[in-house]
């Protein structure tokens, strides 16, 4: 087995759990989708219609006391 290897299918007791071409295929269809998607957010936005601005994502850095913090946060 080399370090350049990857694996193209994976069974695990007799079951596929992974497939290389689906993999493929899956994430085709996933840009795809995602490209049209935000086509039809443009052609909006140049029609004039409402548009909302990005919400930046708060992320937390969680560690033991974290949910105390949290909690203080929110109040």
């Amino acid at each position: 087995l080399s370090i350049l290897a990857k694996a193209e299918k994976t069974f695990i007791d007799g079951i596929l759990y992974f497939d290389i071409e689906r993999d493929k295929q899956l994430r085709e269809r996933i840009q795809k989708e995602k490209s049209r998607i935000i086509q039809k957010m443009i052609e909006v936005k140049q029609k004039g219609g409402s548009v909302q601005k990005v919400k930046p994502k708060n992320n937390i850095l969680y560690k033991c006391d974290t949910v105390i913090d949290y909690q203080t946060q929110e109040n």
